[in-house]
């Protein structure tokens, strides 16, 4: 599911946790994805405290499922 960080103008797909800019018609640059592991220290820094927790949960996730072997 592509989730909208409104905060950082960015979609995020929750699977693969790809970050995605977004234009301003709300349409992704498919050709601008960075995984949410990589994007800056600026970025992190201007997330929404709501768009802060929603990363957090997400790479939650993720940790939870690469340390139990899940998909």
């Amino acid at each position: 599911m592509i989730i909208v960080l409104e905060s950082v103008v960015t979609a995020i797909d929750d699977q693969t946790l790809i970050t995605y800019a977004m234009y301003e018609n709300g349409h992704m640059d498919i050709n601008s994805g960075i995984h949410l592991e990589n994007c800056s220290k600026h970025w992190y820094s201007c997330l929404s405290e709501d768009d802060k927790m929603l990363v957090e949960h997400l790479l939650d996730v993720k940790n939870y499922k690469n340390k139990n072997n899940l998909s």
